[in-house]
């Protein structure tokens, strides 16, 4: 994994999260359009446009944004923080995502502490 230097998060998503704090849906699975779109963007930009694991160049149609912590082992809020979202690689298909790349392999695995923190 790269080491990622992190800037402000994007306006969209600081509104979103001030909207959502006290909603049921403060969760990232109700991100959504223009906010995601936007945040998918900036980690792009931020990233240089690579993924965050293995640096394989990538676009907002071939890379989804990934959680440095998964998901799984999250809080609520820790799931929109900025800090805990990468731009990540999507793998050969995109629907069936095989061979599967870097987010994906890894799964729900936490990263080991070895890797590099973004």
């Amino acid at each position: 994994m790269r080491q990622i230097h992190k800037s402000q998060e994007p306006a969209s998503l600081t509104n979103w999260k001030a909207l959502q704090r006290n909603t049921p849906n403060f969760y990232y699975n109700y991100l959504q359009n223009p906010a995601k779109r936007e945040l998918h963007q900036v980690l792009l930009q931020e990233q240089g446009y690579l993924c965050c694991y293995c640096e394989m160049r990538v676009s907002q149609q071939n890379s989804h944004i990934e959680h440095l912590k998964p998901q799984s082992e999250c809080s609520s809020e820790e799931t929109v923080e900025y800090i805990n979202l990468l731009a990540c690689c999507q793998g050969e298909g995109e629907v069936s995502r095989k061979p599967e790349h870097c987010g994906q392999r890894r799964g729900k695995s936490p990263l080991n502490s070895n890797s590099h923190q973004a």
